[in-house]
């Protein structure tokens, strides 16, 4: 299937690549129109399906923001009373609907009651009644810049088109699977919730089976052959002795540990994991220098050009002039005789972005990666790290902690697991609190007056939000555009900044190094600051309606500010009190990463209603794994009797489909 190049773009903004994604660009949710309701108080504040007359159609203006919306009459034909449709839609779509005036519609949405109006619907489908009307509608998220017409057009055209099943049929007979095929005919077209059902059982089947089959794979691949050896830790040691701290006895360990490997000859695979601004960076620098002064190349991947670039910073400033040629590969473009140091073992140490993980790179004797939050990564960048691992030594760090038995399996049952635990000396824990609103001026205005920095983040970054059925609700979302005016008005004396993931690279660079060298005091952002960085002075974090964020980026975002030996706080405005959402309710009473993390996995995360939520978190495979454990501990039973090319194919074809940062649905009841 052809993407036109007009289209690339956005599909890429989405993670999308290829046609398998786009066979799993799944539904956010389902509407069921199976079946006709009419309006009645047994339907009041659930979903409703009204065939009636169209009586008429006017069209009105939004009271709290610019716009109209259209009021729709139509009288049902089950009750025979007449139901007010609120309609906030495109403007030129009022001369769609009142050619349907006189017509028999079909409307669903959500059914309110006034006393003094009667019922109400919020639109979500009107049209004219047909024969095929009833039925499940499934409602896909936006992709930026593309009709959503031309989104359906190539669903469509990609789930006509077969692709090979990698689950062998013995496995499919066993637990009575629908076949690949199918499964995404039943999830992505659906007829009936039965057909959601077992296409969505078809679909976790295929998580829990990638899994198992990586875990059974990294036991055939324990390495049995030596590995490279040092000579020498003069330098490295040199360095950690020199610091202006002493290392905690996590970091200590870790670094330890891992020099007596490579003093040994003994292969590297290990996790490092720790709460945000614990020390995970130079608990892995001091190894990698250990390995570059030996003769041998490293490098160091992080998932973004900030995260590099603060990488590369931190590593030159602390190595002796002269000592190792440390190489940054982070840009659009890797120069020429960049690559020819890498090809020809000049460049010791090369720190930057998947740059480093693409066709034409080089390196004359790689023998350690080290990975910053690998599963941020693009499939591509993974498969060709997995790739690595078999030869070469292989660190892996994230600030999102999981349990010892689930890290094990996500980084291969020989990964060594490092828990960073101890936060560097003199850290103050950071200081949560809720609050409606009322006292953002009040806590914002008493950091500035402390000659200190402030974070804003918000969800979005302008318009209405995808999962939004009306206009009151997407009038509640603070997008950067209104915070930053808001902020604006609201301190007009001090420099206010904002910062998104389409501004271009420059841009980027620019405010960030002015947020950095102090010029910026207030910096209105997206989650792009979630991770890499870096600002001692930055003492407080605002999130905007902390209720859309997941309780794991909540945390991730809170650490920015506490990197330093100053009093940091973390503000979260919401709507939605901690009562009302325990999200809220944990970051204001939990400070500790892997006890967010446990709670994260264990408590919070929802799968959601079939036809309701979608699911939230980072890592679906844990949940996956850790709520379906009867279930994954027979399948990973059942793929050791199967061949390495089997279990291999499934692992390759699962990278290539997964759309990274898209989020599945799985009801745990019907399972």
């Amino acid at each position: 299937m052809m993407i036109q190049t007009r289209d690339k773009t956005a599909f890429l903004e989405k993670h999308i690549e290829n046609e398998m994604q786009i066979r799993r660009w799944t539904p956010i949710r389902y509407i069921d129109n199976s079946t006709e309701t009419g309006a009645s108080m047994a339907v009041v504040d659930g979903h409703a399906v009204i065939i009636g007359l169209m009586l008429s159609c006017e069209e009105k203006a939004m009271q709290s923001r610019y716009g109209k919306y259209l009021l729709i009459r139509v009288k049902d034909r089950l009750t025979g009373l007449v139901v007010r449709v609120f309609a906030f839609v495109r403007p030129y779509s009022f001369r769609y609907y009142t050619w349907l005036i006189g017509h028999t519609v079909f409307v669903s949405g959500k059914l309110k009651y006034d006393p003094h109006f009667g019922f109400s619907v919020s639109m979500q489908i009107l049209e004219e009644a047909t024969d095929h009307s009833f039925g499940i509608v499934p409602v896909y998220s936006k992709i930026g810049g593309m009709k959503d017409e031309t989104r359906d057009s190539y669903i469509a055209k990609a789930l006509g088109e077969e692709e090979e099943d990698t689950v062998p049929k013995i496995l499919r007979d066993k637990y009575r699977l629908v076949g690949i095929n199918e499964a995404l005919q039943s999830v992505m077209r659906p007829e009936t919730r039965e057909d959601i059902l077992k296409g969505k059982l078809r679909m976790l089947f295929n998580d829990l089976f990638y899994m198992a089959a990586r875990i059974t794979l990294s036991h055939a691949d324990q390495p049995d052959k030596e590995s490279f050896r040092i000579e020498t830790t003069e330098l490295s040691d040199s360095i950690r002795n020199s610091l202006p701290f002493s290392l905690t006895e996590d970091q200590g360990q870790a670094v330890d540990t891992l020099i007596y490997h490579m003093k040994n000859g003994e292969p590297i695979h290990a996790l490092i994991q720790g709460d945000v601004g614990c020390g995970k960076t130079i608990t892995a620098f001091l190894p990698m220098i250990a390995a570059a002064e030996n003769g041998f190349q490293v490098c160091m991947v992080a998932p973004t050009k900030i995260l590099a670039e603060q990488h590369y910073q931190k590593l030159t400033a602390m190595l002796p002039e002269g000592s190792l040629d440390v190489r940054l590969f982070a840009g659009a473009k890797i120069r020429k005789k960049d690559k020819q140091a890498l090809a020809d073992g000049a460049c010791k140490i090369a720190v930057g972005t998947h740059s480093l993980l693409q066709e034409g790179i080089s390196f004359a004797d790689l023998k350690l990666i080290v990975v910053d939050e690998e599963q941020k990564f693009g499939v591509e960048q993974r498969q060709f790290l997995l790739k690595r691992q078999k030869d070469t030594g292989f660190i892996s760090m994230t600030a999102t902690p999981i349990p010892r038995t689930l890290a094990k399996a996500l980084y291969t049952d020989q990964s060594e697991i490092f828990n960073i635990r101890s936060m560097p000396a003199g850290r103050k824990p950071i200081i949560t609190r809720y609050n409606n609103g009322n006292r953002r001026q009040v806590c914002v205005d008493y950091i500035l007056k402390r000659n200190e920095q402030v974070y804003v983040v918000c969800p979005a970054i302008d318009g209405f939000d995808d999962d939004l059925d009306d206009e009151g609700a997407a009038s509640q979302i603070m997008t950067t555009k209104k915070a930053a005016e808001l902020y604006r008005n609201l301190f007009p004396g001090y420099t206010i900044e904002t910062l998104d993931g389409k501004m271009k690279s420059e841009r980027t660079d620019d405010v960030l190094k002015r947020f950095r060298d102090g010029e910026i005091q207030i910096l209105v952002s997206t989650t792009v600051v979630e991770v890499g960085v870096d600002v001692p002075n930055a003492t407080l974090m605002v999130l905007e309606n902390a209720e859309r964020f997941g309780l794991s980026q909540m945390h991730q975002l809170r650490g920015r500010v506490g990197r330093s030996e100053k009093q940091s706080y973390c503000l979260l405005i919401s709507q939605k009190s901690p009562q009302e959402n325990p999200r809220i309710d944990t970051m204001c009473r939990v400070t500790d990463g892997f006890r967010i993390s446990e709670i994260d996995l264990k408590e919070l995360r929802h799968s959601g209603d079939l036809f309701g939520e979608e699911q939230s978190g980072l890592n679906v495979y844990v949940e996956e794994m850790l709520r379906y454990k009867p279930a994954f501990d027979m399948i990973l039973a059942d793929t050791e009797a199967l061949s390495r090319e089997i279990l291999e194919k499934h692992v390759e074809k699962m990278l290539l489909c997964e759309i990274r940062n898209h989020k599945k649905m799985i009801d745990p009841s019907k399972i």
